[in-house]
């Protein structure tokens, strides 16, 4: 069962690392052919799939942390 999440996680992070890219590339798109609200939507777009990203990378060692804290294994009691 433990195997089954961890395929699971790391296909899910994956899949959101492909969006992403996706994304990066319709942003960039956006910018490059766009006039000039649209280059303003395109940087907000760009800013907002970052920080996406950038939890999506990191959600897994912060659950890690949460699990160890409220389990005791480490950190100050």
């Amino acid at each position: 069962m433990v195997q089954l999440i961890q395929s699971l996680l790391q296909f899910t992070i994956a899949a959101g690392l492909m969006l992403g890219a996706l994304g990066f590339a319709v942003v960039g798109v956006m910018f490059i052919i766009g006039g000039l609200e649209t280059r303003r939507r395109a940087k907000q777009y760009f800013k907002d799939i970052f920080i996406g990203t950038v939890i999506l990378v990191a959600a897994p060692s912060i659950i890690s942390f949460i699990i160890s804290s409220m389990s005791g294994c480490g950190g100050s009691p």
